[in-house]
Order: structure tokens, then sequence, then C-alpha cells
């Protein structure tokens, strides 16, 4: 797992360096910068040729001066792999970009792209619409024993995608808040009961890494056994910790 891992940052960060390095294409992606000498931020942006604070130029190969966007909306925090920038009929349009490492025979499988990738870059996209007019999204998957047989998926960001996908991201803020904030098994059962990933349709949608599948996806109504018994012994672990960290 660890090789597998380090590949895939590895891909990331050739992909990046190449873009940021090269002549044309450092003219249309955008990303965050940050000066070597005052570490002044330049956010979303093309390469900038010197900071605007100090005037330092930037010095792609000698330190790692991009880094990825970083999206922060309540307790969601995201990092954008990269965003592409154009302009038409006088109109800014944004690309938003995510690289994913795969193998070969999975992408030719025809199993790609992954729902939870698509969920999880359809969120960068929403949420950077808020302030940017960003026209779609692109997954691109890079296989780690031949990188050059990539392959992208593009789609189409519309309003009504959006905006269900913003109140999608509040729902889960909102759930997010009443799990670290549950104290009595009243709110953790309102919580069981009210989890998305409820039959198997549903995990299959939202996320299919959960080591409590076979939990969740018992039955539908009411909750298997296990779910609750799990979740009371973390409620009463976590009050056990409460207490023990802050006595009366």
């Amino acid at each position: 797992m660890a090789y597998y891992v380090r590949v895939g940052q590895t891909i990331h960060d050739v992909f990046q360096e190449a873009i940021a390095t090269h002549d044309t294409a450092n003219q249309f992606f955008i990303r965050d910068w940050k000066c070597d000498k005052c570490h002044h931020l330049h956010r979303l942006t093309t390469l900038p040729p010197h900071c605007v604070k100090c005037n330092a130029p930037f010095r792609i190969h000698e330190h790692p001066a991009n880094l990825e966007h970083t999206i922060k909306e309540g307790n969601l925090v995201g990092h954008v792999d990269d965003s592409f920038t154009f302009s038409h009929n006088d109109n800014d349009y944004l690309i938003v970009i995510d690289y994913k490492s795969t193998s070969l025979s999975r992408l030719n499988s025809n199993k790609l792209p992954e729902s939870s990738h698509l969920h999880q870059l359809r969120a960068y996209a929403s949420l950077l619409n808020k302030k940017h007019h960003v026209l779609g999204y692109v997954l691109i998957y890079i296989p780690r024993d031949n990188p050059r047989k990539l392959r992208a998926f593009p789609f189409m960001l519309t309003d009504k995608e959006a905006t269900s996908t913003l109140r999608t991201i509040a729902k889960y803020e909102i759930q997010h808040r009443q799990a670290l904030n549950a104290s009595t098994q009243s709110e953790v059962r309102q919580l069981i009961d009210s989890r998305p990933c409820h039959d198997e349709a549903s995990f299959n949608e939202f996320t299919q890494h959960c080591t409590f599948k076979a939990f969740c996806t018992t039955s539908n109504s009411p909750p298997s056994p296990q779910l609750v018994q799990l979740a009371d012994e973390r409620l009463q672990r976590r009050l056990a910790i409460a207490n023990k960290t802050n006595p009366k």
C-alpha cells in the first residue's frame, strides 16, 4: 500500500510540475503560488512572473512554489489538483481537474470513472462555482504501469447539478456536526436512521470503502443490532474520555 500511495503522489507531483514549467500550459492553468522569499500566497491564479508583495521572481525549478488550491466549507477541506482557465466572448470560464492513479487493466475495464471520485470532484467544482464560473470538471486517470496511456473523463457542470451538490454538502455538514456533538442514545439513533448509506444502492453511491458496510446494509429498517451496538459503544467511549478530560 505504501508503494501505491507514493506512486500516486509522485504522479501528482510530476504532472503539476510539468504544467507549471511549460511555457504555454502555465498561461492557462491556475493554482495557488507561494513566494519563496516572503511566503506571500497568490491564490487561484496563473503563474505570476514576480511576487506582488516583494517583487521576487518565481523560480519553479528551485522550489515547489505551486500549491494545490485549498477549498474550505465548514468542516469540509479539499485540495484541487489543477484548474484550467480560458475566456470566450468576454466571459471567463474554469475547468476543474483531478488526477487519479490507476492501472492499465482497470483503465481498460470500463469501470471508470469511480462514483466516489465523481462525487469528490463535483463537490470541488460546485464550491468553486460560488465565486467563479465553472464550466465543467475533468477526471484524469493515469496508469501507474504506463503513464502515457492516460485517459480523461470530462463533464459539464450544470446549474441544477451545482445547486443539488451544494445542498447535499450542506446536509452532510449538518450530519457531521450532529455526529460530533451527539451525547445521548436517542441522538445517535437519529443519526443512524438518517444516514445516507442505509442500503446497498445508496452505499455504493456515497462510499465504497467503509469498514462498517455489513452493519449498514444488513437491512433497511430497523438498523442492524450490530450497528446500534457499535454506535452505543462509541458513544460511551466518547463520554468516558470527555469526563476524564473535563472532570466536574
